[in-house]
């Protein structure tokens, strides 16, 4: 055994001596035994390894010990020399005790397994040892350190007993550096930290730096002690420990030095100390007396407070007896009693209480948390002076607004309403009680009862009106901002989502404007998902127009707080499902107040060009394409429904033009003396520019920089939403004009205004650079485009331009009249831009200019689109005097006129006279003349055939004169009724039934089946009746007959009741007096008085018949029709 053993102890020795065996092992010698030294040593001889470790464990085991089977068990080397020797020599065989556990073949002792139990106990053998000599290395490491921080403790003990440093001190530089070890047990409470404060991904990273170290296992530091508390632990005992550095020596010298220097400083301090003693001592005498003084005080308001209390008592008792008198009636008003009997006690409990500050009920923006500064001021007050109706000033409203914040305020408050509470317990006076509830919900400690209070709060009356309603809501608002979000989240929208589907409509509109009252006070992400939930709810399953209107103000109000991109999807959704609302009502509040909240967004977000106004105006194109699938009334309905967005949002494209200014030059260059073009006037303060803006003298700034702009013809490049405007949206405006129906006049109002508004907003620098010129370019296209929209959108505008190029209002009307009648395209256009123009009475007079100037031209074409264009005069928005002694002038010139076509073209014009009310009855004699030489005058020499050689026997005239007698027939003049239509309507009937054209005689009998509908509901003479009415009717009943006989049971039915009206006049007529009719003393031939008591029979059999079928249910009330008192 050559190899020497290093992990033996220091006094021990691989090599011992022979000698030295023999005498330690002498006591374990027996008689006649061989001693065990010898034999270990012979087993060792002859490699017995297992037996001999056998024998070394047993001995161990009873407390004995062999040095030699130690020694050599203790040493690797007896081992490796044996492998090596394997490895020089393959015949050598190597027993299994002395093999490896990498050579180990346990295939070869898989008979039995002896073997290899054998080699598992050697291998357990070499473990103990290897931990053995761990723990060995680790104590002499432990002790190498203990003896370092003894050294270091005495230094710093010695330190402090000589007054260089102090416990606290640190060092501000380290002299050491630090070793492995220290660095090694930091790292390990580093990590620990790292991952006890969640910062995983430091951990992580400070592992992978560190990859040497088994972060997992303090014992792999090296140390044999336990391991240390955190790292903030030994920061917060810090403190208690000294460690010292080179810099306190120096702390120290200069202590010793300020002291020398200073001597004369301590001494000034310390007189002064003493002075301020004796100031102290004088000052805590005088807070005594004054504490008795104050309990003294406490007392006396004590017994005040008893007092009062007592005082109160008996005025409510009194107040009760002066409102009631002998009999138990109510004489006197509960209220007027204590107001005459107001006690000093008030003027006491008003000076003990300590009164909020906040008396207003108005939301600034300064109280909430605005979107990132971009909800202006003035917007937010508009819109919510819009969306919350004011509250007239009284007590009731400051009690409520002054939440009480102490015990000392709502025992104050309690002794303020209780006198206005205790005579008036009717369920009128309920809302008085709420300053009550809301002191004590906001102070009460237990959330159950603070929920008790507020759930009395929303069910405190049954039906609130809108009074009560707005008093509740306050009250909501006052206690919101009291308490803050987290407990109006848990006290206030438990209570709205249960009265969610309550039975009562009122308590829902209650819940619907709470969520929007509310909102400011809470977290953005709970009104964007709670608040908006509850109200989507309501509106799905509510019928009631004013619930919904409530919902739809909540939402403005939510969405106009509302910052995150990915609900805006969600409120355009709604908005668009609110335009199109069947109520009327919501439509108008949608527009009027969630309009404008989604546009600001979409202005924010930078879509409104691109997303909102894209949107709404594919909409109204969607809306005016389909004006062929539906009637007239439905499509200018739908259509006007579709522009009204469209026309709001004109405001709010106009701001973000003007914002996008201020973005692209922060500084813009004004001119003092520039001039800003006016604002038009806003129907609600929401679209005004000013208020969306924010300020009114930066809106100004924007304008003049925005019309500088324009009128320097300047590029457009870099200004995004103004180029938009040019080049998209006013070639979109023009598709929509030419697409849009003419002769729908509501549309081509919505159009005109909408360009009107337009002008107004952007100016006239701006319509007259970028717009006006489009709309002539677009007109001089082709004829085609003056029979369109466009045509009367255009002219609108023309009266408002001051430019040299832009022609006078008369010369553009009598060039397209011209233009249109010689095209011959159709007059439609022109006639809704004249009906647009008669709107304004300043245009009654251009308008007759132009209709003259056509009378007078020398193309028939021209005189006959005069003719026709004359309808527009002749209604009640003209004077009577402009329409007798300047349109019908003109009309009978036209209709004495040589050509046939403008002779035709004036029956419209004479009819719609006829119409008026303010007509004279010489007029309607005029009228009726030119209409007899009209329908009379013979048509020799006219291309199209005319049975009775007349222009009423020509298939052209009957459609023309039938067409305009189902128009007129229930409201025109009864002269005209009576002496032109009925008798020339029944020589067309009569003439009908010989037509061979079977088209013309189908539309001819249609229209006049119409016509003879509408004059059903007239009062018709009994001669008219017999003489061309019912003969008429025959007529028509044969074409209908043959032409459409499934719509027969219609004339048979009027014939039926004319035939009814001829039997009750004819009975009625026997004895009645005769009497005049406007100086003539008949209607068509028929005596007055036979008409008049006719009329009156009927109408006093109908009200008998109906008076006898009246049953009571139970006899009338004696008090039924006594006067209420």
């Amino acid at each position: 055994m050559s190899g020497s053993n290093p992990f033996l102890d220091d006094d021990s020795d691989s090599e011992t001596p022979k000698h030295v065996y023999a005498h330690q092992s002498s006591p374990a010698k027996m008689d006649g035994e061989i001693p065990v030294d010898i034999l270990a040593e012979q087993l060792l001889k002859k490699n017995y390894v297992l037996t001999a470790l056998e024998l070394y464990t047993e001995m161990q085991e009873r407390g004995k010990d062999l040095p030699r089977l130690r020694n050599f068990f203790s040493n690797p080397s007896n081992f490796e020399q044996q492998i090596n020797c394997k490895e020089t020599s393959e015949g050598l065989y190597r027993t299994s005790s002395c093999s490896t556990f990498d050579s180990l073949d346990i295939t070869r002792f898989s008979d039995d397994g002896q073997q290899v139990d054998e080699r598992i106990a050697v291998l357990e053998f070499e473990l103990r040892k290897a931990k053995d000599t761990i723990k060995s290395l680790r104590a002499n490491l432990t002790n190498t350190a203990e003896q370092e921080a003894s050294c270091l403790q005495n230094i710093t003990d010695e330190a402090i007993s000589n007054g260089q440093i102090e416990l606290g001190n640190g060092w501000e530089v380290e002299t050491e550096e630090a070793k492995p070890l220290e660095i090694r047990a930091i790292n390990h409470l580093v990590n620990e930290y790292l991952t006890d404060h969640q910062y995983k991904l430091s951990a992580i990273t400070f592992a992978d730096e560190n990859e040497e170290q088994d972060f997992e296992d303090w014992h792999d530091v090296g140390l044999n002690t336990a391991k240390p508390p955190g790292l903030l632990n030994l920061y917060r005992d810090f403190n208690n420990h000294v460690i010292p550095s080179a810099q306190l020596k120096q702390v120290g010298t200069m202590t010793e030095e300020m002291e020398t220097n200073s001597s004369v400083e301590v001494a000034d301090l310390n007189s002064t100390v003493e002075t301020l003693q004796k100031q102290v001592m004088c000052f805590e005498k005088e807070n005594l007396d004054l504490q008795k003084e104050l309990e003294n005080c406490k007392r006396e308001a004590k017994f005040a407070c008893e007092e009062i209390v007592r005082l109160q008592s008996m005025q409510a008792v009194e107040v009760i007896n002066d409102c009631t008198n002998v009999d138990g009636n109510i004489t006197t008003s509960p209220t007027e009693i204590i107001e005459n009997k107001q006690l000093v006690t008030e003027d006491i409990i008003d000076g003990s209480a300590t009164k909020t500050t906040q008396n207003s009920d108005t939301i600034t923006p300064e109280t909430i948390q605005l979107r990132n500064g971009q909800l202006t001021t003035p917007f937010w007050n508009a819109l919510y002076s819009k969306v919350q109706s004011n509250v007239e000033n009284s007590w009731l409203k400051e009690e409520i607004l002054n939440v009480c914040k102490t015990p000392e305020q709502l025992t104050s408050l309690l002794t303020k309403c209780l006198p206005h509470i205790v005579p008036t317990v009717l369920l009128a006076k309920r809302d008085q009680l709420i300053p009550l509830l809301l002191s004590a919900a906001a102070l009460h400690p237990e959330i159950s009862t603070r929920n008790e209070l507020v759930n009395i709060l929303f069910n405190l009356i049954k039906k609130p009106d809108e009074t009560e309603r707005q008093m509740i809501l306050l009250g909501c608002v006052a206690y919101a901002k009291h308490i803050g979000e987290s407990r109006s989240e848990e006290e206030l929208l438990p209570q709205c989502w249960e009265q969610i589907g309550h039975k009562y409509p009122e308590r829902r509109q209650l819940v619907a404007e709470a969520c929007g009252a509310i909102a400011p006070y809470l977290r953005a992400e709970m009104r964007g998902s709670l608040l908006v939930s509850i109200l989507q709810q309501i509106e799905q399953e509510e019928k009631m127009d004013a619930v919904r209107c409530s919902v739809v103000k909540s939402l403005a109000l939510i969405h106009s707080l509302q910052d995150d991109d990915d609900k805006y999807k969600q409120a355009f959704q709604l908005m668009r499902s609110f335009l199109r609302d069947k109520s009327s009502t919501v439509r108008e509040i949608a527009v009027s107040t969630y309009l404008p909240a989604v546009a600001l967004w979409s202005i924010n977000r930078c879509t409104l060009h691109s997303h909102l106004y894209d949107q709404l105006l594919s909409d109204l194109e969607n809306a005016l394409n389909d004006h062929n699938q539906k009637d007239t009334y439905a499509y200018a309905s739908i259509a006007e429904e579709e522009f009204v967005p469209v026309y709001n949002l004109l405001s709010y494209l106009y701001s973000a033009v003007l914002l996008e200014i201020q973005e692209a030059n922060d500084n813009p260059s004004i001119e003092t003396s520039a001039s800003v073009h006016e604002l038009p006037p806003f129907k609600h303060e929401l679209n005004d520019p000013r208020t969306i803006v924010g300020d009114e003298t930066k809106c100004n700034k924007l304008i003049q920089s925005f019309d500088q702009l324009v009128e320097n013809d300047a590029k457009l490049e870099g200004y995004e939403l103004l180029s938009w405007t040019v080049n998209q949206f006013i070639p979109r405006f023009l598709k929509i004009c030419k697409f849009a129906d003419p002769s729908s006049q509501p549309i081509v109002k919505c159009l005109c205004d909408f360009i009107l508004s337009f002008q107004n907003i952007f100016g006239s620098i701006f319509y007259e650079n970028k717009v006006w010129k489009r709309f002539v370019s677009f007109l001089e296209e082709c004829p085609e485009n003056h029979t369109t929209c466009v045509l009367p959108v255009y002219v609108a505008t023309i009266s408002s331009l001051n430019s040299e190029s832009v022609p006078t209002l008369n010369e553009f009307l009598l060039q397209s009249i011209v233009s249109l009648s010689k095209s011959e395209l159709s007059m439609t256009a022109m006639l809704s831009t004249l009906t647009s123009l008669r709107s304004n009475p300043q245009h009654h007079d251009a308008i007759v200019q132009v209709l003259w100037s056509g009378v007078m031209h020398e193309s028939p074409l021209v005189r006959a689109a005069s003719a026709q264009l004359s309808i527009v005069m002749t209604t009640a928005d003209v004077k009577a005097h402009v329409l007798s002694s300047r349109i019908l002038p003109a009309l009978i010139t036209l209709s004495t006129d040589e050509t046939i076509e403008v002779r035709v073209a004036t029956i419209p014009a004479f009819a719609s006279v006829v119409e008026n009310p303010s007509v004279t009855a010489d007029a309607v004699e005029r009228v009726i003349t030119q209409m007899i030489d009209v329908v009379s005058a013979s048509t020799s020499g006219y291309h199209e055939h005319s049975h009775d050689g007349t222009l009423l026997g020509l298939h052209s005239v009957q459609l023309q004169l039938v067409t305009t007698a189902c128009k007129i027939a229930p409201t025109a003049h009864p002269k005209f009724r009576d002496e032109f239509l009925l008798p020339h309507l029944v020589v067309i009937a009569a003439s009908n039934s010989q037509q061979k054209d079977r088209s013309k005689r189908s539309e001819i009998a249609l229209l006049l089946l119409e016509t003879y509908t509408n004059l059903s509901c007239c009062f018709i003479p009994t001669n008219l009746l017999h003489g061309s009415f019912l003969p008429a009717l025959k007529c028509l009943l044969l074409d209908i007959e043959t032409m459409h006989p499934e719509r027969s049971n219609e004339v048979s039915s009027l014939l039926n009741e004319v035939e009814q009206k001829l039997e009750r006049g004819s009975i009625v007529s026997e004895g009645s007096p005769r009497m005049f009719h406007r100086g003539s003393g008949s209607i068509g031939g028929l005596p007055l008085g036979q008409v008049v008591t006719s009329g009156a029979d009927d109408a006093r059999k109908k009200i008998l018949t109906t008076w006898d079928q009246i049953k009571f249910k139970a006899p009338p009330s004696p008090t039924m029709f006594r006067w209420k008192k």
